[in-house]
This record gives C-alpha cells, structure tokens and sequence, in this order.
C-alpha cells in the first residue's frame, strides 16, 4: 500500500514538474540566452518594461537609439517609431500591425552601422498576462564566417580578374566567369553589368538574363532604365518584388526575356569617389535575398569596379607604351622610322642574310636641291615636302620594305629579299612617281647589297660614298 502511494505521488510530482517547465519553458530559455554577450533581451509585462540584458544600453547608445523610448511603448509610440528610427521600420511595423493578438512569433534579418542582427519577437500569455519578448542577436560574426566561406572562391577569383585585365580580356569575359561563379553557387539567376557613357546613356557590356547572353546593349537616354537610377542617384537598391515596385518619374524597370518575378540587387561601381556604372543581381522569386547576400554582392561590387578600372588603367598604359614605342623609333615630322630603328633591324637582317644567304639591298637616299627649295619656298615648305617624299616612297615600296630618316634631307631605304638588279628597278619607279609632283623631286642615291662579311658601319659608309658620287656626277654635268 504504502509503495502504491509512493508510485501515485512521484507521477503526480513529474506532472507537476513537466507542465511548470512547459509553461515557463520560454522565460527560462530567456534567461538562459541572457549570459551570451551577443544576445540582448528585452521584456515588456504589456507595455511595461521589466527586464533588460546588462548589454542592451551599450547596443541602443552604440546605435543612436533612445534606451528611455522602451521603457513604456504604447500602440501609438510604436507608430512614431517608424519614422525615428527608420532602420527598425518593418520590427515596428509587424508589431503594430499584430498589437492586439495574444501570440505572436516572427523573426526579421536588420542591418545597422555594418552589423548584422536577427530582431526575434514573442508575445506569450502567462497568468492572464502579456508579456513581450524581444531578443537582438548579433550575427555579423556568424555572417562574415558564413561569407568567408561563401566568398573564398572569390578571394581567390580576383587573381583571375586582373590576370584576365593585364593580359587585356574582354570585359564580358570577366562579368561572365563572375556569373558563372555565383549560379553554380545558386545565389543568382541572372546579372548585368552597366557603364555610363559620355552622352548620359548606358552601355550594357555584359548580362545573362533568362538563359540569354547580351553584349553591348544601348540604352538611351532618354528611356532611363533601373541601372540609369542607380548610376544617377549613386545609390544601392534592392527589389524584394520586381512587379510591384516604383521607381521615381523618368525611370522605367523593363524586364528582358520573359516576364517574371525577381528579387533585384543592384549597386553602383565607384572609383575615386565617382560612379561610371552599375551591377545588377537577379533571382526568380519574391525577396530572395538575405543580408548574407546583399553583403556578398557589396564585395563583388567593389572587386568588380576596382578591376573595370584596373583594366582600363592597363588599356591606358598599353596605348603609352605603343606610343612610347613609336616615338622611340619614328621620326616624328615624317613618320618613317629614325636611326634607332634601323640600328636594331639592321643588325637582326645581317644575323638573317648569314643564316640564310638571303639577297637583301641597301639604298642611301639624298634629295637634290633641297637646300635651295628651303630657301626660296621657306622651311615650312621643305617639311611639307619631307613629308610628302615619305608618302610617296611607301606607296611605291612593298609593305615589308622599311624607310628611314637617316637625317635633313637624307634617307635609308632596306629592300628585304630583294637582288640588286630588283632594287634598280624599285629605286627607278620610286624617281618617275616623284617626278611627277610639283616642284617634282629629285635625289641621288647609292645602292649595294647587303653582305654578311660587312658590319652596319661599312654598309652605310659604302651606299654613303656611292650616293655622293652620284651627287658629284650630277653637279658636273
């Protein structure tokens, strides 16, 4: 008997002991959270405040948020919280929306001051009481873990990126590896990537919507699109519902392939504190997109702006260092090569002609009279006449035959894979087709083929004899 009473009181007390933990499970889950320095808890006995985590006071000053407007929040305090602190918008929203229900439960993911946070709501009944629960986690830990992870790849992708920029890849090319990253990842159906051009309008470069590649794709000024508003507002958007949303009069969103509904994120492309374009994520769906994402999308912005740029600063260094090239080896009033060049291509047919015992000529060009056109036309007028010498000669000469300004009035020409009797004949064409400019010119020339037993200097020395024999011959007769 005695046993029997033993067994009935211990099931009683279990009873007892599983409907008290089942009832206060949520306050002791509380207070259990409230020891984690990441964790602040807030609780309202109605509209009461009665308790508050140590940390909470630093978390609201931290933030600009008045730690005296929670100690009392009636329904109408909780609508003039909407537009105090705009970044709790939609917590305050959902809470007034549901003020008068007996239960309540929702989560929101808020971004403040770059931190990340989870703002968890329960309203629970105990003992004919509301009490409201709130809980702020901090997750940007959590988060730039998880994104550490995520992104790593791409911590990585930039050494392709600027690989792909020095070695001067199409922009496309780039943009589109970047896709391919993101969807094999599913964080993105869709991308496109925006510049500003000089006439306000933008140039499409590179987007993948609906399965189909675009190149190059105009979009005018005057049909301002989402990527048009986010260059000229430098401002970042994202489209929970792309069909149910308005951007400002003058700006259309115009969806390309079929019609559908995505999330949108887009930022803006900085460089210099200057905005030239834009990048757009999409994916199918309403507000696909959390802060996890909407911070992967930061950094791929900037990686992507950095090497746009970087690109171009690269392309800018390409067109110096041809220019450099060119001054370097070009004579700059006549655009035929100068002594530099012939120095060094010279040399490199004399390894040729030994290697090979190619024919291969040598002309020293010297224009007869030019010292009198100067003086009785003006020296305006002879460079003009250099000028036009050079036109002619490279009109008369194969593309592989090289002109030089060997100084004045006098000129090198190299007749490669050409004998000495072919070389007459080409030195003769070049006299008829002068001849028939007005003043027609004239000149005197030596011409020998180029031997490998003979350095550069004997060479020139020799065509340079022959073409002031020929001139002492002319002044003769």
């Amino acid at each position: 008997m005695f046993l029997y009473i033993l067994v009935t009181l211990l099931l009683i007390l279990l009873i007892i002991i599983i409907f008290l933990f089942r009832k206060y499970y949520l306050l002791l889950k509380v207070f259990s959270y409230s020891k984690i320095p990441s964790i602040s808890i807030v609780i309202w006995e109605g509209e009461k405040l009665i308790f508050y985590t140590p940390n909470l006071p630093d978390f609201l000053k931290s933030h600009n948020i008045d730690f005296d407007d929670f100690k009392n929040v009636p329904k109408e305090k909780l609508q003039a919280f909407h537009k105090k602190y705009p970044f709790l918008e939609d917590f305050f929203k959902e809470i007034f929306k549901n003020y008068h229900s007996d239960s309540l439960f929702f989560d929101k993911e808020i971004f403040i001051d770059n931190n990340h946070y989870i703002f968890k709501f329960n309203r629970i009944i105990m003992n004919e009481k509301k009490y409201n629960i709130a809980y702020i986690i901090n997750i940007t830990q959590n988060i730039t873990h998880h994104n550490q992870q995520l992104v790593s790849p791409i911590l990585n992708f930039p050494t392709s990126i600027f690989e792909d920029a020095i070695n001067n890849e199409n922009t496309a090319v780039i943009i589109k590896k970047l896709y391919n990253y993101l969807k094999s990842n599913n964080l993105v159906d869709s991308i496109a990537f925006g510049i500003k051009q000089g006439d306000g309008s933008v140039n499409i470069q590179y987007a993948f919507i609906d399965g189909e590649e675009i190149f190059n794709l105009k979009i005018p000024i005057e049909n301002k699109s989402l990527t048009s508003y986010i260059i000229d507002f430098d401002k970042k958007i994202y489209i929970k519902d792309s069909q149910n949303f308005n951007l400002p009069k003058g700006y259309s969103y115009k969806s390309i392939g079929k019609k559908r509904t995505v999330s949108i994120y887009g930022a803006p492309l900085h460089y210099k504190k200057q905005v030239f374009g834009a990048i757009l994520f999409e994916k199918s769906g309403i507000d696909m997109f959390s802060y996890k994402e909407l911070y992967i999308f930061d950094i791929i912005a900037n990686l992507i702006a950095t090497n746009y740029k970087f690109k171009e600063y690269i392309e800018k260094l390409n067109i110096e260092k041809e220019i450099n090239f060119k001054n370097s080896m070009l004579d700059p009033l006549t655009g035929a090569y100068n002594r530099n060049f012939f120095d060094h291509y010279l040399s490199k047919l004399l390894e040729e002609v030994k290697r090979f015992n190619s024919k291969n000529s040598l002309v020293f060009l010297d224009l007869d009279n030019f010292k009198q056109i100067n003086d009785t036309y003006g020296h305006h007028f002879g460079d003009k006449l250099l000028k036009q010498f050079v036109i002619i000669t490279k009109k008369t000469l194969r593309k592989m035959d090289v002109i030089v300004r060997h100084g004045g009035d006098e000129f090198l020409i190299i007749l490669p894979k050409s004998s000495l009797k072919n070389s007459v004949n080409v030195v003769k064409r070049l006299q008829k087709n002068l001849s028939k400019l007005e003043p027609p010119i004239e000149f005197s020339y030596g011409l020998a083929e180029i031997t490998p037993n003979k350095t550069p200097d004997e060479l020139l020395k020799q065509v340079d004899n022959l073409m002031y024999s020929m001139k002492e011959k002319r002044k003769r007769s």
